[in-house]
């Protein structure tokens, strides 16, 4: 028995498979509104389910899952790397000059903290819903979550409900990204698209 969801065909097994993804989201995005956390068994349960949808929603390469896992995460990994060894130095610098203008309790009482410009649940999340996506998807996923949740602050912000230091839960963006992206398969089709219209274009401007 197959289904068709705008003009993407499911098996009953693959339409079991997205309705589960989506319990699993909600749940994510409930927990990280509630403790500013997602547990790992949540992250682990959606990586299940990508190993699941190897056979349940087929049309995705094994090589394009394994990159899903990687071309948005480790980026994200990386550039917290950075920021925080950025931070380092410049706690080091603030402590080798203690009269400086710029130094003070800031980084003295905070020299130890890690700054995280996007949480390790958020990442390890990008990385198992990469694995079931692949990387058309993923990038996809990411894409809307940044688009929708950089809206959002820009709400809270001009509504005065949220500091520009201050930080809110990303994973509900996340998974709202990653539930479009996977109905339909409408990540990898949008990828798909935007590839066709540059070859398109680039014939055109050869001929």
């Amino acid at each position: 028995m197959t289904f068709t969801v705008l003009g993407y065909t499911y098996s009953i097994y693959g339409i079991l498979t997205v309705i589960a993804l989506f319990i699993i989201l909600i749940l994510i995005s409930i927990s990280d509104i509630r403790t500013q956390k997602i547990s790992l068994f949540y992250v682990l349960a959606v990586f299940a389910l990508g190993i699941v949808s190897i056979w349940t929603i087929p049309g995705i390469k094994l090589y394009e899952r394994f990159i899903g896992m990687v071309c948005v995460s480790v980026p994200l990994f990386l550039i917290n790397f950075l920021v925080n060894k950025f931070k380092r130095k410049s706690s080091a610098t603030d402590k080798a000059h203690p009269d400086s203008a710029d130094s003070g309790n800031a980084y003295s009482d905070n020299a130890n903290d890690n700054i995280k410009v996007f949480g390790g649940g958020d990442i390890k999340l990008l990385a198992a819903a990469g694995f079931m996506l692949g990387w058309k998807g993923i990038i996809v996923a990411f894409m809307l979550a940044m688009l929708t949740g950089g809206v959002f602050a820009i709400f809270l912000y001009f509504s005065k409900k949220k500091k520009k230091t201050d930080v809110f839960a990303f994973a509900p963006f996340l998974a709202m990204g990653i539930a479009v992206s996977i109905t339909a398969n409408m990540g990898t089709r949008f990828i798909n698209w935007i590839i066709m219209m540059v070859k398109t274009i680039a014939d055109a401007m050869v001929i």
